[in-house]
């Protein structure tokens, strides 16, 4: 049981950064490639896309800042909000994670535009990156 509302406050405030922000990176993505990888997609948003993803952004980077705002005025030690900190570390702990070892091992999801659909189930992890570095 948790007996700090500060404590409190920066899980769920971490929580719904961690969130918002695994949310926000494709996003970002596809706005940054100019949204070529959905114009096609069976769920389009059609002119109003780049829009509200631009929008979204937006929302997410608002509430990530409210999220690392502290809880009360003046700021004490016992009274801080450390969701900032908190995600900053773990931020800093995957990105390293992906640099030793994920950059490496990582294979990712086959896409269906770079193989054909019978060849996924018959694919290794070794044709996989095959293909994967063809299509790149």
């Amino acid at each position: 049981m948790i007996n700090s509302t500060a404590a409190f406050n920066s899980f769920t405030g971490v929580a719904t950064i961690c969130l918002s922000t695994s949310y926000g990176i494709p996003i970002l993505v596809s706005i940054l490639r100019g949204r070529k990888l959905v114009k096609d997609a069976p769920f389009s948003l059609g002119k109003f896309g780049m829009i509200i993803n631009i929008l979204t952004i937006f929302w997410i980077v608002l509430a990530i800042v409210l999220f690392c705002m502290p809880i009360a005025i003046p700021v004490t030690a016992a009274g801080m909000n450390y969701a900032s900190v908190v995600f900053a570390g773990f931020t800093i702990i995957s990105g390293a994670w992906y640099f030793i070892r994920g950059r490496k091992a990582f294979t990712g999801p086959p896409v269906e535009s770079d193989v054909e659909p019978h060849a996924v189930a018959a694919c290794t992890g070794e044709e996989v990156e095959k293909i994967q570095k063809e299509s790149f």
